[in-house]
């Protein structure tokens, strides 16, 4: 229901206006009064009604200049006057203000009415048109934003950057575990979208973007401001997202550069997903390539051999490092895991003679693996 603030200085002339009108029917609500233009003004900065009836001559400040403190203070709800003055000068200077009815006291019920009638049309109205152009724009934003992390420079002008002013960018890519299906997916990344929405200088790509992800535009924003919010967020989604963030860039033109990061981070998820929130800074450069890694798996053997769980660990991490540094696809890495478990079981075999061990790496756990 709209907001209705009578302000007159007469209670009968208030009490007359509230008794003769069908408020609800009409879809209205009176939500307060006021017996003159200073308490008027009040409680039109803090009620915030849509609809103001005020007397034009009151004690003090009159309604006229009421309602022009208020519009000078942002007010920019409806106006309709009540006067028991008929000289036109006052009319001329409540329409200079915006006043959308002048209605001679004392007060008709159907024309006040009417007015009211109208002043609800135009109000819904407005809203309507409103709402259709932030529909519109957040569009026109959204594919922007595409058009920047996917380098689309057929959409990108240098109109269309002008608003782009921030020192710093940095792209984000947000994914649901693995293991939800696909509705708890859309719930989680709804709930991430509506956190996002409550930040400012953040642009949000919604999961059609790319299916079952939310690309995510963090405009000037401070590294550690970024991990320490999306810390927060998995927190509160009990560690249900994994979050990749590309390289920070400086130009908006650069941005796609800073997705592709984060792009590529998401490619190799599986062995970062004990990480939560993955950076490039995450990742360990393992450059030293196959060398490298057939050493550590080498170790392996060993540290299994004489169950030196310790060093064991070690290894592990040291493999897990330098696999997240190299160039190798997620299908070489779950290949080589593979076959460095199976080694490790032949090797056991081989030297203990315990058919025992056969029970070391079963079917399922390959599986896992995979």
């Amino acid at each position: 229901m709209l907001k209705v603030l009578l302000v007159d200085d007469e209670p009968n002339v208030r009490h007359g206006v509230k008794m003769m009108i069908p408020w609800e029917k009409l879809g209205l609500d009176v939500i307060g009064e006021a017996e003159d233009g200073d308490e008027g003004l009040s409680k039109i900065l803090t009620l915030k009604p849509d609809i103001v009836i005020a007397d034009v001559k009151m004690p003090g400040m009159s309604g006229i200049k009421m309602i022009e403190s208020a519009k000078k203070n942002g007010y920019g709800g409806k106006c309709l006057i009540l006067s028991g003055y008929s000289d036109f000068t006052y009319a001329k200077e409540a329409m200079s203000l915006g006043v959308k009815g002048f209605i001679l006291k004392p007060v008709d019920e159907d024309e006040l009415i009417e007015a009211l009638k109208t002043l609800k049309e135009e109000i819904n109205t407005e809203k309507k048109n409103k709402a259709a152009m932030r529909k519109g724009s957040k569009y026109m934003n959204e594919q922007l934003v595409r058009a920047l992390l996917l380098g689309n420079d057929s959409i990108i002008g240098k109109s269309s950057l002008s608003a782009y002013c921030y020192d710093c960018y940095d792209a984000a890519i947000i994914s649901p575990a693995e293991d939800m299906d696909q509705d708890e997916k859309l719930i989680l990344l709804e709930s991430v979208k509506n956190r996002l929405e409550a930040c400012s200088d953040v642009d949000i790509i919604s999961p059609e973007f790319r299916s079952g992800i939310t690309a995510v535009l963090f405009k000037g924003w401070k590294r550690k401001k970024i991990l320490d919010f999306f810390a927060e967020l998995n927190k509160d989604l009990f560690g249900n997202i994994f979050v990749t963030i590309g390289n920070t860039v400086t130009c908006p033109e650069d941005i796609r550069l800073s997705y592709l990061d984060a792009d590529n981070l998401l490619k190799n998820r599986f062995m970062y997903m004990h990480c939560g929130i993955v950076t490039s800074e995450t990742v360990v450069d393992g450059s030293d390539g196959d060398e490298q890694i057939s050493d550590i798996v080498g170790k392996l053997y060993a540290y299994v051999e004489i169950n030196d769980t310790g060093k064991l660990s070690e290894a592990l991490e040291q493999l897990r490092q330098a696999l997240c540094g190299s160039n190798y696809t997620p299908e070489r890495i779950k290949v080589l895991c593979i076959t460095a478990a199976m080694d490790i079981k032949n090797h056991l075999i081989k030297n203990i003679g315990d058919k025992k061990t056969e029970q070391f790496i079963n079917d399922e756990f390959i599986a896992k693996i995979g």
